[in-house]
């Protein structure tokens, strides 16, 4: 693998990683404290909201005013404590409406409502193979031990560190 290759594989991996704790954190925040950021138009036209409740993310969009129009403009942020959304509860009053794995899309065009229920192992899930493979990449690098990858050209013979012996001469990279 070209060194550019390696490094954008590693910018990658780093941030597959931060990714995979980022999505963690937020499930374990989630039932504890629900986080709310809201975007409402100048002109009241367009609301778009992401909650973070319960292990999923919600996404909202509206279209026109909506019933909680308290005249505030702009991005606000709401922490609440977390609560049961009701939503998919009252999907078969939405005129579209679509559940799967946990994944929920609700729709009803005549008011401009639209909202998508994510929730929070999809991103974790996804992220962890990338940052698995780091892992397993950094230690099969020539040179390094094939169990611990710790760097085997002071001993080629054994492993100073875990005491695994060296499979064979492919494994010492020679000396620079």
């Amino acid at each position: 693998m070209s060194a550019m290759k390696g490094r954008l594989f590693n910018v990658l991996a780093a941030v597959s990683l931060a990714m995979s704790i980022l999505a963690a954190v937020l499930l374990v925040r989630s039932f504890v404290v629900a986080d709310h950021w809201q975007y409402v138009s100048r002109d009241r036209s367009v609301v778009r909201a992401v909650v973070v409740n319960r292990g999923r993310v919600f996404l909202t969009q509206f279209s026109g005013t909506h019933m909680w129009d308290d005249g505030q403009r702009g991005w606000r942020y709401e922490a609440t404590p977390p609560e049961r959304m009701t939503h998919e509860n009252h999907a078969s009053q939405f005129a579209f409406a679509v559940s799967f794995l946990g994944f929920t899309y609700l729709s009803e065009p005549s008011t401009g409502f639209h909202i998508a229920f994510v929730p929070l192992w999809v991103p974790a899930s996804i992220a962890i193979p990338f940052a698995v493979l780091f892992v397993r990449r950094r230690r099969s690098q020539a040179g390094r031990c094939a169990t611990c990858g710790y760097d085997l050209r002071a001993t080629p013979n054994r492993c100073p560190e875990c005491g695994t012996a060296a499979a064979s001469a492919s494994t010492v990279a020679a000396p620079r």
